[in-house]
Formats: C-alpha cells, structure tokens, sequence
C-alpha cells in the first residue's frame, strides 16, 4: 500500500516536472516567433543625397598664345612690324623675310610678262582697224618672189592718202594712177602719168620705152608671180595667229609667277588679335618664338575619360579650385571634342589649348588606357597662367540602390516613407556612366525604403531603426 502511494507520486511528480518545462519551453519558442514575426513588419530606409562632384585635373592658361618662329630656311629677317606690348589685330604684319634671288626671279618674271602685254596690244589694236592690218599686210609680204623688193610707202584701198579725210587726188604720189588695164602698176614719183614702171612680181613688164607696155598677167585674167590677191582676211588671220601664240607664252609665265609668289611667303601676318611678346632671343634661337600674341583672357583645359564624357556640354557650369593658393572661382565649358584624340595628334581646339592636352590624351591612348576628351573652361576670375587647378562637375540626379526601385508595367517606382506611412512614386531613370541615377520626382533629404515588395501605397509601417530602438529601451 505504501508502495502505491510513493509510485503515484512519483509519476505525479513527473508529470508536473514535464508541464513546468513544456511551459518553459513554449513561452522560449513563443517569444523568439513573436521576434521574428515582429521583423517582417520593420523596413530599412536609405537616405537620399546629393552626389559628390567628378573632379578632374586641368590646367590654366592663356585663351590665346600664339607663337610665331623666325626660319633661316625662309631668308633673311627683313622688318619687324611690332614691339613689345603692342596690340595687334587678326592679318596685321608682324614681320617679314628678305628673299633677294627669289624677288630677282619675280621681278624678272614680270618685267616679261609686261613685254608680252604690249606686244599683245600693239597686235590687237591693228587687227580691230583694217585699213592698218591690210597696211601691215601689204608692208610685210615682199611683192617680187625671191627679190626682196618691198612698198617702201603705206598704201590705202580707197585712193587716199594716209590720212583719213584726205581726198584722192591724181598728183598723190601714194595714190595709184587709175590706168584702166594696167593693174599691178604703181606711180613713180616725179614721173609723167604717161610713164608707168612695172612693179616686180608682175607678168608683164614695161618696154624701156616710155608708154611701152606688155599687158600683165592680171589683165589676162591669171594672178601672177605667187602675189594673189591681199584680203584684209588674209591679214587678220596672221594677227591672229601672233596672238594666240603669245597668249600660250603669257600663260605660261603668270602661272611661273603664281608658283614663285605662293613660294615666296615673305610676310607673316597675326592669326589672331592680342598683345604682342617680343623676344630678341628668336633671331638667333630657333626654340624661341620671335612674336607671340597673348589674350587677356584665361581658360582652363582638361579631358575627360569615356565613361565621364557625359559630363560635356557646352555651356556646363563647372567649379574650380586652384590648390597652390587656394583660390575658388566658377567658369563654365566654351568647347570641347567630340572625338578622342589618337596617339600623337594633337586635339583640335582653339589657340593652344588644344596642344596643350594633345600630350595627356596621347599618352592615355598610347597606354591602352581608356580614350580621352579634350575641353575648355572659360573661368569667371582670373587665375594665374600655368597653375594647376582642379575641375568639378556637380551632377544631376540621385544614385539609389537597385533594390529601393520596383519596375511595374514598364515603369519606375519607389516608396517614399513620410510620417509612418508610405507614398509610392513614379520615378525616371537614366545612365549616368557606370551607375544608374533616378532624375525626377524626389529630392535630398528623402527617405527611400528598401525592398518594399508587398507594400502598398499608403500602408503604414515601421521602420527597423525604430524597432530596434523601442526593443534596447524595453530591455533597459
């Protein structure tokens, strides 16, 4: 019997040993799911800040700075045009070579072709008078073949004398008696009109006797001797002929000239306007510049590599700094590549600014690096020239972790969280070199919550931040 009673309570002993740890046990489980189930309800939020500016190294300089280099190969050093601290405008002579051979040539070129001019005149003012071209005819082409013999007198085809208005008149001794049957005939002066020489070349001949004729072969008919007739066609087709062949030799000489004058650049003129530096030292050192014209002007140069190449625009405000003394000012981009430079070439943009980066974008291609854009910055103060300066472009827009963004339909959302609730928002979007920034509808100080699948707009919510800081004051 004793036995008995001690086994129940035994047993009963056990049992409730076993309902005091399931309790325990539960109420641990219990706990630790109501945790669990409590984080599923708390979201983490991100900050939205504005970017952090790109810098980049540039350098000052001059807008405009020129040089101009004195060539031995050239000539001599003829004039210098400028002095120190003047200001020249754009085609002004700076100054100029002495190229005495070359001159000697030009000027010999010309005189030639002075000569060919008048000669070329003299010949068009006969063919445009016919009585002259036919003169000319008459008193170049001998009238006895194989004689020599010439009209010793100019002869006019109306009868007349030289001169213009003169009347033809018998006593004429220029004017052809008209001996009806007798052509080819010419008066000698102090003759008889009774007395008639034949003129060489004809057919026929005069007998020794006075008045003794032998009809000519003109009279016959037959144009004799080789003379034929002298049309005033005739003529101008051999003025012609002189004029054309001079024309070939006019030609040839002006474009003789063109070559000698284009190689002979004896002036150098300003590309640009500015002030001049001279410099003595560039007479007899090449390395030197002789002139160079400087702006007042300055502007700061750098590139930028590929994936930054967004951030050129002209027009672009840019901040700038200049580490050596500390100096802050603004400028904005005035120009800039839209192609890389290759090894070696020099970028093409105004005054020196280009050949002053064509050494880093070479050097950068050359190295396999990525491709480099040359840019300008007009800067708002003056810095001084050859001072490295540091480049800042603010950027647009705000980078957000890829899990704070939901794509709906083909469209961006985010869910702002304000006053314990959350606002979905429509965003855009757009590459920003490496990274993808959202543009619109939100602003700094915005707080973004991050992996917000399930949520909906307008739903209230708390944040882990706050659960975690109402849990540590509970424990506390």
């Amino acid at each position: 019997m004793i036995h008995s009673k001690k086994l129940w309570w035994g047993l009963a002993g056990g049992l409730a040993a076993v309902l005091v740890l399931g309790v325990l046990a539960y109420n641990v489980f219990y706990a630790a799911n109501f945790g669990e189930e409590g984080s599923d309800t708390s979201y983490e939020t991100v900050k939205v800040t504005e970017q952090e500016p790109v810098t980049v190294d540039g350098k000052a300089k001059l807008k405009t700075d020129d040089a101009y280099y004195y060539s031995r190969e050239k000539g001599d050093l003829g004039i210098v045009n400028v002095a120190d601290g003047q200001r020249v405008n754009k085609g002004d002579v700076l100054f100029s070579y002495q190229q005495a051979e070359a001159q000697y040539k030009i000027d010999d070129t010309k005189r030639q072709l002075n000569r060919l001019y008048d000669q070329r005149n003299r010949l068009q003012n006969q063919a445009a008078s016919p009585v002259a071209s036919v003169n000319q005819a008459l008193v170049a082409s001998p009238l006895v073949s194989g004689l020599g013999a010439y009209v010793a007198t100019p002869v006019n085809l109306s009868g007349a004398g030289v001169s213009e208005g003169q009347a033809p008149a018998a006593s004429d001794p220029n004017c052809p008696p008209a001996v009806s049957g007798q052509a080819g005939q010419a008066a000698i002066p102090g003759a008889g009109s009774d007395q008639a020489v034949a003129s060489p070349g004809l057919a026929g001949q005069a007998g020794p006797e006075a008045g003794e004729t032998v009809p000519s072969g003109l009279e016959t008919g037959g144009q004799a001797g080789g003379m034929g007739d002298l049309p005033a066609a005739g003529g101008q087709a051999g003025v012609d002929e002189q004029v054309r062949q001079l024309n070939q030799q006019i030609e040839d000489l002006e474009i003789q000239l063109n070559r000698a004058q284009a190689q002979t650049d004896n002036q150098v003129k300003a590309r640009t306007s500015g002030k001049v530096i001279y410099d003595a030292k560039g007479i007899t050192d090449s390395t030197v510049p002789l002139v160079r014209i400087i702006s007042d002007d300055i502007s700061v140069t750098g590139t930028v590599g590929e994936y930054d190449f967004y951030l050129l625009k002209d027009g672009r405000k840019v901040d700038l700094t200049v580490p050596a003394s500390g100096q802050k000012t603004t400028g904005e981009i005035i120009s800039y590549e839209n192609l890389p430079a290759a090894p070696g070439e020099a970028p093409s943009l105004g005054g020196d600014a280009g050949a002053a980066m064509a050494g880093q974008a070479a050097q950068a291609a050359g190295q396999g690096g990525e491709s480099q854009y040359p840019f300008t910055v007009k800067a708002k103060d003056k810095i001084q020239p050859g001072f490295s300066t540091k480049v800042h472009f603010k950027l647009p827009g705000f980078v957000l972790p890829k899990e704070a963004i939901i794509e709906d339909k083909g469209k961006s959302y985010v869910f702002v969280y304000r006053d314990g609730k959350v606002k979905k928002v429509e965003v855009t979007t757009a590459k920003q070199g490496r990274q993808e920034v959202v543009t619109k509808n939100i602003k700094a100080g915005d707080e973004i919550i991050k992996n917000p699948e399930g949520l909906q707009d307008g739903q209230e919510i708390e944040l882990a931040e706050s659960a975690d800081k109402a849990e540590a004051e509970s424990k506390n």
